[in-house]
């Protein structure tokens, strides 16, 4: 597996990210920071890129996205019909909830092929400490 990385400032901290991990013929853009209209074409550059050079697969992991703009989501909708063109295959990792809420106001959401990401679910017999009642506490302290 092998990255590189895009930028886009020469100094203090970096509003955005693009960390592009390769393995094989199937790319992860691991997308960090905002993407916005400073961003967005350094998303739709890096999908073509790829596309052109024959990769089979790309995912575009927006986990640590912190803010997307109309540029950004444009930029998505791009990566996606790339994608198509070249016939690579395409998804997205879904960014948090303040990012989320953009593709489904807009209702985009439905448009791209969004991964299903399941949350941790506890199993019922899950080692959590034991609760008691009052009336338990006391039974259990005049058991010993």
């Amino acid at each position: 597996m092998s990255g590189s990385l895009i930028d886009d400032t020469a100094g203090a901290t970096p509003r955005f990210q693009l960390h592009d991990l390769a393995d094989g013929g199937e790319h992860t853009l691991a997308l960090t920071g905002e993407v916005d209209i400073v961003a967005a074409p350094a998303v739709e550059e890096a999908v073509s890129r790829l596309c052109v050079e024959g990769t089979t697969r790309i995912v575009l992991d927006l986990s640590d996205v912190t803010f997307i703009d109309s540029t950004g989501l444009r930029a998505m909708l791009a990566a996606d019909g790339l994608c198509r063109q070249h016939r690579c295959e395409f998804s997205l990792v879904p960014g948090p909830a303040q990012v989320q809420s953009l593709f489904e106001m807009t209702g985009v959401a439905g448009l791209l092929p969004f991964q299903s990401v399941e949350r941790p679910k506890l199993a019922s017999d899950a080692l959590l400490p034991k609760l008691f009642t009052p009336a338990e506490r006391g039974e259990a302290a005049e058991d010993e």
